[in-house]
């Protein structure tokens, strides 16, 4: 922001970085009623959100009329109670239920499933993300959140298998279980994977954590991570469990996704009932 500078190593291409170091530039600047809303506040809170979310600074003020966006700030105008709002670091920011309602209503409604998950996760709960909805039925968005409320899941792990879930229900595909946990004859547990189908043996992995780090152990490579998971598929395989793997560009070609899982999803059917292992 014009007056405000930073070393570039302080970001050094992290968008995360970059929105907290906008967002203590913009504070002094805001004046008497701003409260950080919206991207912001679910950065304050903790929340992962994709990068081209971290944009400009969010906060709402308790207006009818006014909001506007700058290059730096996007204000939003909306009622909002003292409950809504909690004190962080000295900063007024809105509840994490409150966050995840207000991202619900003007995300996209996959993205907003999957700051929902998120939130539900950090120990939301269902109820209050209810009321909420319920005390702003005319709020614009609202059914929208509604919708992403009933869907979502905390047993989602990352955004990628919230927006996969999304998709699955969207093109039709069998509803998954969520975290399935596998086991051998002996009873000792052989792996847990994002989605699994009983019914035809099948296990379905999102992949989008080796790329950005987030499944490596320290002084692991991405290569070490990639032999570990083709030996995890082996000893799936070996208990009678096949894997279909998709990643984020999947998820933006819906026919070739659903032909991709329904696929390998009928083949398990058929492999189970010539196999007789149906559960």
């Amino acid at each position: 922001r014009h007056g405000s500078y930073c070393d570039v190593g302080d970001v050094d291409g992290d968008d995360r970085a970059a929105h907290w170091l906008r967002l203590e530039a913009t504070r002094p600047l805001l004046g008497a009623g701003a409260v950080i809303s919206h991207q912001s506040a679910a950065l304050i809170h903790g929340i992962w959100l994709p990068d081209h979310l971290l944009g400009r600074v969010t906060i709402t003020r308790q207006r009818s009329v006014g909001g506007h966006l700058t290059p730096w700030v996007h204000t939003y105008v909306c009622p909002f109670d003292a409950s809504d709002v909690v004190q962080i670091d000295g900063m007024a920011v809105m509840t994490r239920a409150r966050t995840a309602l207000d991202l619900a209503r003007t995300l996209s409604y996959p993205l907003g499933v999957g700051v929902v998950d998120a939130f539900l996760r950090e120990g939301v709960t269902k109820d209050q993300l209810a009321q909420q909805v319920t005390a702003a039925r005319r709020r614009p968005g609202n059914g929208k959140a509604r919708s992403v409320v009933d869907f979502a899941d905390p047993r989602s792990e990352s955004m990628g298998e919230s927006e996969s879930r999304v998709l699955m229900a969207r093109v039709r595909i069998p509803a998954p279980e969520l975290q399935v946990e596998v086991y051998d004859a002996s009873g000792r547990f052989v792996a847990r994977s994002d989605f699994g189908w009983r019914k035809a043996r099948l296990l379905g992995e999102f992949d989008g954590l080796v790329k950005d780090g987030r499944l490596l152990k320290p002084g692991q490579s991405p290569t070490d991570v990639v032999v570990e998971e083709k030996r995890r598929e082996e000893r799936l395989r070996r208990v009678g469990w096949d894997v279909v793997r998709f990643m984020q560009p999947d998820l933006r070609q819906p026919a070739q996704f659903r032909a991709l899982i329904m696929d390998a999803y009928l083949a398990g059917v058929a492999r189970v009932a010539r196999e007789g292992r149906a559960t």
